[in-house]
């Protein structure tokens, strides 16, 4: 991890597209504490609110072009209107130093045991074993494991990550443009008319297992085709907001239930490892 006083070094700009222009509490509160935070630390950023944009392939590829035309900016981080965060979870994306580094947080639904609950069982207990993130991983290693291992600084290598809280460093884009030609168009957009945008976010059906991926995991699969890499945060914890606010410890997660916090091929064995013996957990929000 670098150094918190690298954040001086860094622009970062947030961008969260929205179609009706609405932005869920748990965000509100989250980008307020940032952003006062971060003008205590000096750090300079820009946040960029889009509406009106209803196809979000499209909104996120305009947000791109828009970060690509000043060069000042250093980061483009994506989030979500309706995720909750922590400042510190923020910063780590960028102290990770990782060319893409996102943070994970719950799917918006119950996973409700078929055999029903265990007498006297905490909403903690719960969460650690029934709760669903948005991560995938398929990758498995010469013994037909999927492997995953966190590093010392609490991050770790998936297939497949969200953008609802995702930093990815001005280079990714700038050689995507370059290996992919193809997925440059002209955009139509009322927002963005007649800019030159990429094809970077949109969808895609895998033609092996035949899934719909949709545009943060076809983004995730462009970058890994290159040789990228894309980084997990383990230690933060986020909130999704939907009729009700979910919450979870995704370390603790994948600890109590690994099958059940991140998704991999059906049957296949899966197997964790951690560089050290503790995971500290940043403040939820």
């Amino acid at each position: 991890m670098l150094p918190m006083s690298e954040l001086k070094n860094m622009r970062p700009m947030i961008a969260t597209p929205s179609h009706d222009g609405k932005y869920f509490h748990n965000y509100t509160l989250s980008l307020l504490n940032l952003v006062a935070q971060s003008t205590k630390l000096g750090m300079e950023m820009q946040v960029f609110l889009q509406r009106g944009e209803s196809l979000i392939t499209r909104a996120r590829n305009n947000a791109v072009s828009d970060f690509l035309k000043n060069p000042d900016y250093t980061h483009l981080v994506w989030i979500d209107s309706d995720i909750g965060f922590s400042a510190e979870a923020f910063y780590r994306l960028l102290l990770a130093d990782r060319d893409i580094a996102a943070g994970i947080y719950p799917l918006k639904k119950e996973v409700w045991p078929e055999e029903g609950l265990p007498e006297a069982m905490t909403r903690e207990d719960f969460e650690a074993r029934y709760t669903r993130y948005t991560i995938n991983t398929h990758t498995t290693n010469e013994e037909g494991t999927v492997s995953l291992s966190v590093d010392a600084d609490g991050f770790m290598d998936v297939d497949e990550a969200p953008t609802g809280f995702m930093a990815i460093k001005r280079e990714v884009f700038e050689k995507m443009m370059k290996a992919y030609p193809e997925l440059e168009y002209q955009s139509d957009s009322d927002y963005n008319a007649r800019a030159t945008c990429y094809r970077f976010f949109d969808c895609m059906v895998d033609p092996e297992s035949k899934r719909y991926l949709s545009e943060d995991y076809f983004f995730c699969r462009l970058w890994r085709q290159l040789g990228g890499k894309v980084a997990v945060d383990v230690q933060s914890n986020l909130s999704h907001q939907g009729t009700k606010l979910y919450t979870g410890s995704f370390s603790k997660s994948i600890t109590t239930n690994l099958a059940q916090a991140v998704l991999a091929p059906e049957g296949l064995p899966m197997s964790i490892t951690y560089a050290t013996d503790e995971i500290f957990e940043n403040p939820r929000f």
